[in-house]
């Protein structure tokens, strides 16, 4: 089930999602993938167009296995 969907402009190499407040893992140090109780750390790739992100609850329809 899709529980969310935004589109936005990444000007860095990765991005946080998470609730309202700070992380728990520092953003400067942790250079990998990387999550605490209310946060998800992801590596991207910055781009100039808008990026569009969703965010599912388990596998989504037709990604399962789908590694790039």
């Amino acid at each position: 089930m899709k529980i969310a969907e935004i589109e936005i402009f990444l000007n860095y190499g990765h991005l946080v999602i998470g609730s309202v407040g700070d992380p728990d893992f520092d953003l400067l140090v942790a250079e990998r993938q990387t999550s605490d109780i209310n946060h998800v750390k992801v590596i991207t790739r910055a781009q100039i167009a808008p990026v569009r992100i969703r965010v599912w609850r388990g596998a989504a329809p037709g990604q399962a296995g789908l590694h790039r």
